[in-house]
């Protein structure tokens, strides 16, 4: 695609290589926090963090489905901004020697990060190209 003339590209080049990258760097933070699963015990804290990286699959999945229905993801932000206040409010109240959920709480908080640039990425993917134009599709 890079290699065509730049008149016989589409446009979302660009767009597609940012999700491309954003998507890759999510899930190699997705895998870290795989990765930290088995040391949960059962308690509070391993339902609290279980919770939020439940929430956090709930939004993958929508932007999932919203971007395979070419729809634009709404309120992103404001969810992600819920889910960060419950990840410090989750961090302040952890005690000094708990070194089983901090890896947890990190990855989940760069999933969060990483969920919003990418929410605009898609967003770019499917957005209008033009006044008469319909939603361009998704090529990633």
């Amino acid at each position: 695609m890079l290699h065509e003339p730049r008149r016989y590209r589409g446009h979302d080049v660009d767009d597609g290589l940012r999700f491309l990258a954003l998507s890759h760097t999510l899930l190699g933070y997705l895998s870290a926090l795989g990765a930290h699963r088995l040391r949960q015990v059962d308690d509070q804290r391993d339902r609290d963090v279980t919770e939020l990286a439940e929430r956090v699959a709930e939004i993958l999945g929508r932007l999932a489905e919203q971007l395979a229905a070419h729809q634009p993801i709404s309120g992103l932000q404001a969810e992600l901004t819920r889910l960060r206040e419950r990840l410090d409010a989750l961090a302040s109240s952890a005690r000094d020697d708990d070194t089983t959920y901090w890896p947890m709480r990190h990855q989940l908080r760069l999933v969060c990060r990483q969920l919003e640039p990418l929410g605009e990425a898609a967003n770019r993917l499917v957005a209008p190209t033009g006044e008469d134009s319909g939603p361009t599709p998704a090529r990633v």
